[in-house]
């Protein structure tokens, strides 16, 4: 493949690229309201998805945390390069997707057409990258099993794209990259479809599409704070509260984080 080959393939991707990441400077800058839920939303603190589509001022998360969404959009464009590169068959890229029973819309990064010339039908991925820190990485790899454990919440956002495409891409399948943002790994998780885990989906999709008829968000769960962590065997801050930006509307306290963690040094204390 030359240079002009290259761009040609590339360009229209990079624009799609381009258009996503303005979104999310956006949104981050609180200057755009959600016009509806997102996929990613998904099994984390839908009390946080609610106040964020209201457009509730969110509270700064630690810079880490901050740094991990423009992280993965540049992992993206680095894996974009290396399968045109390698000549994979990309079918779409950031395709918007939208369910408007739920009200509830996503944009896959990555749709690729795979041929096998052993199998008669067409195959196709859709593809999901995330990036996370080495510790997490690796706290999440089985060595005994010698395979990786996705996040519940990736894999109910992958799930969604598949729901959207699978009538559109017949024998589609989700796959959840995952790369060490630290060392490098990575790691290929394949999904498929599963109707009880769109079950699952669905009973968090009718909560929000009822907490946003009425307009209040005492339809959703607000989170456990503590939850018992069984691998470390300790008690830790659950996730979807700690690194929810609303979490404070919840408790009416901005400084419910520090309250906690001296709280969870006391229960791990006395456990």
């Amino acid at each position: 493949m030359d240079k002009t080959q290259f761009i040609e393939k590339i360009s229209p991707h990079l624009l799609a690229l381009a258009n996503e990441l303005y979104e999310y400077g956006q949104q981050k800058a609180n200057i755009k309201v959600k016009e509806n839920f997102w996929a990613s939303d998904l099994g984390k603190c839908l009390r946080g998805a609610f106040y964020a589509r209201k457009g509730f001022e969110p509270i700064e998360l630690p810079q880490f945390v901050q740094n991990i969404g423009h992280e993965g959009k540049m992992k993206e464009l680095e894996l974009l390069v290396r399968l045109i590169l390698e000549g994979a068959d990309i079918v779409d890229t950031q395709r918007r997707l939208y369910n408007k029973q739920y009200d509830i819309s996503g944009r896959p990064d990555v749709i690729i057409r795979l041929q096998n010339p052993v199998l008669p039908e067409t195959r196709y991925a859709v593809e999901e990258i995330k990036t996370v820190s080495s510790r997490s990485f690796w706290y999440r790899f089985d060595k005994g099993k010698n395979q990786f454990n996705p996040y519940e919440h990736h894999v109910q956002q992958l799930m969604f794209y598949l729901h959207e495409l699978r009538n559109d891409f017949p024998n589609i399948f989700g796959r959840l990259r995952y790369r060490s943002r630290d060392d490098g790994t990575e790691m290929i998780v394949g999904i498929g479809y599963d109707d009880k885990i769109w079950e699952k989906i669905e009973v968090q999709l009718q909560s929000l599409q009822s907490a946003w008829s009425a307009q209040s968000p005492n339809f959703l769960p607000i989170p456990d704070m503590f939850i018992m962590d069984e691998i470390k065997k300790k008690y830790v801050i659950n996730w979807q509260a700690q690194y929810c930006n609303y979490h404070h509307y919840c408790l009416s306290d901005k400084d419910w984080l520090k309250k906690a963690k001296d709280t969870l040094t006391k229960m791990n204390k006395t456990k």
